[in-house]
């Protein structure tokens, strides 16, 4: 089968354990996912930026304290405050002016060479993802362009904590001046602690996170929220890669 052009994928992670290498593990699941749905139906390429070991340079002081830490506690108690000290590390290197501004140019650096991509952001991943989207609107790339030639086609988040208010705040939609809208489609499991920044989750009935939080300048975005059920806690944050639903919506945005 033949094709004029190759639909493409950008998928960034969110907070991450270890190394680049098991950053991308989640997006590479969910691409080949997808591409076994679409079985052969339509050409697309992925690419999966990853951050994870800019952000363990960053954090290289207060990874020597937690080490002294550690060395103290017996496992497995040990393994899990690594772990927590790399996940909370990655979202205040994220919060600093510097550090968030190297994640973002690394982030837009691979959106750069994939034009026209459907841009996907899981976690923390999903708040790099729109701030970069915003800069792009406020620097006019959307500016009386139609969609198949703006930089983004869409966007797809999920497991995003862009609602809660330490992210919210200085974040908001504008009249990006394309001709079409821009269509945001959020995905999220009233488990996830992660979205509601409670530990037990949320218990919200109705998913308008998005649409409650971020106002639809002049009709030029169409939020989707939609409410899915991925697992209990933080495996409810984890499982979104692997979710039919999701996998289904990104298929479809490539078509």
């Amino acid at each position: 089968m033949g094709f004029e052009m190759a639909s493409k994928l950008v998928i960034v992670h969110g907070v991450q354990t270890g190394s680049d290498e098991d950053a991308v593990k989640g997006p590479k699941q969910m691409a080949n996912a997808i591409e076994r749905y679409i079985d052969g139906r339509v050409e697309f390429t992925s690419s999966f930026p990853a951050y994870e070991e800019l952000n363990d340079e960053a954090q290289a002081v207060f990874r020597k304290i937690s080490d002294l830490i550690i060395k103290g506690l017996k496992s497995p108690v040990g393994k899990v405050f690594d772990s927590l000290v790399d996940l909370v590390g990655d979202v205040f290197v994220y919060r600093d002016e510097a550090g968030g501004a190297a994640i973002r140019a690394l982030v837009r650096q691979t959106i750069d060479q994939n034009p026209n991509c459907v841009l996907v952001g899981h976690s923390l991943g999903s708040v790099v993802c729109f701030d970069i989207l915003l800069e792009m609107m406020q620097q006019g790339l959307f500016k009386n362009k139609n969609r198949s030639e703006w930089p983004v086609k869409s966007l797809v988040t999920f497991g995003s904590p862009l609602a809660l208010g330490m992210f919210k705040s200085d974040r908001a939609l504008i009249a990006h001046g394309g001709t079409d809208p821009i269509h945001w489609y959020n995905y999220s499991d009233r488990n996830d602690p992660v979205i509601s920044g409670r530990v037990f989750g949320s218990s919200f009935e109705q998913n308008n996170m998005m649409r409650d939080t971020y106002v639809d300048p002049n009709g030029q975005f169409r939020i989707h929220d939609r409410q899915v059920e991925t697992g209990f806690h933080l495996l409810a944050h984890i499982n979104y890669w692997k979710q039919k639903n999701i996998i289904m919506r990104i298929a479809d945005q490539l078509s």
